[in-house]
C-alpha cells in the first residue's frame, strides 16, 4: 500500500502546531520543550558533561532533561548497531578506504567542534532560525555551505 501525501494537508498541520506553539507561548506562558533530536554530535556533549559533573564534581552547564540520568542515545546506537551487524554476521574489520586518513580525522573532529559550538542537532538549529537566533541563522547557514561542499566533493571524487 502506497502512502498518498497531500501538500495541503501538510502544510495546514503544520501550520497549526506552529501557531499553537507560539499561542501558548504568548498568552499562556508555556516554555517550549528543549530541541533535542537524534544527534551524535549534541548528545555525546551532553554525557560527557554529564559524566563530569557526577564524577568529578565540576559544575558544568547541561540541560534539566539530563540532570539526573545521562543521555545515552549514542551508546545505545553504537551498541545496537554492533548487536545487529553480529547477529546478521555483519561485523568484520575492514580497513579504511579512506585515502587520507589523517586528513579524514581531521575533518571528523572539525565537524564535532563546530557541531558543538552551534548546539549540534539541525533540528535544533531550525528551531534556533525560528526564534530569530543570529547564531541559528549563522548555524544553518553552515550546514546548508557544508552540505554543498559535501557533494560538490563526493561528486569530483566520482
Amino acid at each position: 500500500m502506497k502512502l498518498k501525501l497531500r501538500p495541503n494537508v501538510i502544510i495546514v498541520t503544520g501550520l497549526a502546531i506552529g501557531l499553537s506553539a507560539a499561542l501558548g507561548q504568548a498568552f499562556l506562558h508555556i516554555q517550549p520543550p528543549e530541541a533535542y533530536g537524534v544527534c551524535m554530535v549534541g548528545h555525546p556533549s551532553v554525557l560527557a558533561k554529564w559524566l563530569l559533573n557526577n564524577i568529578w564534581h565540576t559544575n558544568l552547564p547541561i540541560t534539566s532533561a539530563f540532570v539526573i540520568y545521562p543521555s545515552l542515545l549514542a551508546v545505545g546506537l553504537v551498541v545496537g548497531a554492533l548487536i545487529a551487524s553480529a547477529k546478521n554476521k555483519e561485523l568484520i574489520r575492514q580497513p579504511s578506504t579512506a585515502k587520507n586518513k589523517y586528513r579524514a580525522i581531521l575533518l571528523g573532529f572539525l565537524v564535532a567542534n563546530f557541531g558543538l559550538v552551534v548546539g549540534a542537532c539541525p533540528i535544533r538549529t531550525g528551531l534556533l532560525v525560528a526564534y530569530g537566533s543570529l547564531l541559528g541563522v549563522v548555524a544553518l547557514g553552515g550546514i546548508v555551505t557544508g552540505v554543498f561542499l559535501g557533494v560538490l566533493n563526493l561528486r569530483r571524487a566520482k
